[in-house]
């Protein structure tokens, strides 16, 4: 007698509510990424530094490091 296998496939939870969710565009998709001015202000030495705009930065804690640097412009 030979033994048969049986695939079983479960459907999670978690993927029904992720097609219930809209899919966000790119521009959303760009700012959900971004650090949070406050988070960024907690993790860099000069929070004094921080401004809002530098977040939009492609390295935003080298940004900060480089603008807090002694005897930089």
């Amino acid at each position: 007698m030979k033994k048969r296998k049986v695939k079983v496939f479960i459907q999670d939870e978690n993927d029904e509510e992720q097609d219930d969710k809209p899919s966000m565009n790119r521009k959303q998709r760009k700012e959900a990424k971004r650090m949070k001015v406050a988070y960024l202000k907690s993790i860099v030495k000069r929070p004094d530094l921080c401004e809002g705009w530098d977040v939009t930065a492609p390295d935003p804690i080298l940004l900060l490091y480089l603008k807090a640097y002694k005897n930089t412009i």
